[in-house]
């Protein structure tokens, strides 16, 4: 991944350039790595895995008022904190769900199969209930982290462009269901490439189009779908024309038009 980022950043004579990435990435060498070639990032943080000192000073300062931000000190880089009333309630109702899903199979410990968020293994084929953990979740309900190494950026510019994420995980969602990126069924090297380009390729196009139209691909294609392309070929000539056809709804005469498209009325 960093040598595609430098790459990216040679090209494109970028400045000010910041990593934003999930969770998955917060290990020690991910950062250590990113910082040793100068480059700033925004990570998720995982609360439940901080010092006890900074998760007891987290979970104790941090206003429980939606939209709330905080700022701590988190080694050499900073850790911003923050509180959502929507957050709050959705981490409530799943600790309640899990929380009786661990007690109904600690009722019947020989059919645990499965790794529970709040039991914990006190030896073979023994169980027991995480009160502990139970009492962290608690806690933690509605709060969320950020790790950074950029303290010149205030609070709310770390935590709205981690929230831009949700563009990036659109992008995965539009090539694995609409693009069908997977399975690839082919065997040769060539052929995989291509396919993988084809989809890349149709991807930037999807989103380039969503963009500028402000739909979603998803809603361009049903408004598209009646539109056919007709080929018409001239028999002396043998030139070939296109048009389509039953563009009657003002949407999709919006979006041929916007295409510059002409259509059959």
């Amino acid at each position: 991944m960093i040598p595609c980022m430098q790459d990216i950043i040679e090209k494109h004579k970028l400045k000010d350039f910041v990593v934003v990435a999930d969770s998955a990435m917060i290990s020690v060498n991910n950062m250590n790595e990113l910082e040793a070639i100068g480059l700033k990032f925004i990570v998720g943080a995982r609360l439940a895995n901080i010092s006890q000192k900074l998760f007891e000073t987290v979970t104790s300062t941090v206003p429980k008022t939606d939209g709330a931000l905080k700022r701590f000190q988190f080694g050499k880089r900073i850790i911003v904190v923050g509180y959502s009333k929507k957050r709050a309630h959705k981490d409530k109702t799943d600790r309640k769900k899990q929380a009786e899903r661990a007690r109904l199979a600690l009722s019947n410990p020989s059919l645990i199969v499965r790794r529970y968020k709040f039991l914990k293994k006190t030896g073979k084929n023994k169980w027991e209930f995480n009160q502990a953990k139970l009492e962290k979740a608690e806690k933690l309900e509605g709060l969320k982290g950020y790790v950074s190494n950029a303290p010149e950026l205030s609070n709310e510019d770390i935590v709205h462009k981690y929230t831009a994420l949700w563009n990036v995980e659109k992008s995965f969602r539009i090539s694995k269901s609409d693009l069908k990126a997977r399975p690839i069924f082919h065997t040769v090297k060539e052929k995989i490439k291509a396919h993988i380009l084809i989809v890349f390729t149709a991807l930037a196009i999807s989103r380039y189009v969503e963009v500028v139209t402000g739909k979603s691909i998803q809603k361009i294609l049903t408004l598209l779908e009646k539109s056919k392309e007709v080929f018409l070929k001239e028999t002396l000539s043998g030139e070939i024309f296109t048009k389509y056809t039953q563009a009657k709804d003002p949407e999709a005469q919006k979006l041929l038009k916007l295409a510059k498209i002409a259509w059959v009325t």
